[in-house]
């Protein structure tokens, strides 16, 4: 994921939860630590982020209409799934995934790629 990619991400999201996300806000949901984590958020969104942390970021996009459903979430365009009810489906998708962004709804699990998430937080 590329820096502007990586900020336009940060903006999205935010727009996403109904908050402007900071930096720190960021670093939280990558995982980073409390002290060094918003500065490593601000060096991603210059020069890019790589590996584990870009595939984390990817399915976090998933909150927001502007990025795609990954294939291996897309559980939607299957046959047993009424045409007619698929937009409500990806819509309410988002929508969870909004929630478990911003209220620390998501709990740690194993993804593809090795990747754990961590429980997250609330921002209040």
């Amino acid at each position: 994921m590329t820096g502007p990619d990586l900020k336009k991400l940060r903006e999205h999201l935010g727009e996403a939860i109904g908050r402007e996300l900071t930096v720190a806000d960021m670093a939280k949901l990558c995982g980073l630590s409390d002290e060094d984590g918003a500065s490593t958020i601000r060096k991603w969104e210059v020069s890019g982020s790589s590996g584990p942390v870009a595939e984390l970021l990817r399915i976090l996009a998933m909150a927001s209409d502007h990025y795609p459903i990954l294939e291996m979430f897309n559980v939607f365009d299957r046959h047993d799934v009424a045409v007619k009810d698929r937009p409500a489906r990806r819509q309410a998708f988002r929508e969870q995934m909004a929630r478990a962004t911003c209220c620390g709804g998501l709990v740690k699990r194993s993804l593809p790629w090795g990747l754990k998430i961590k429980p997250f937080f609330s921002f209040d």
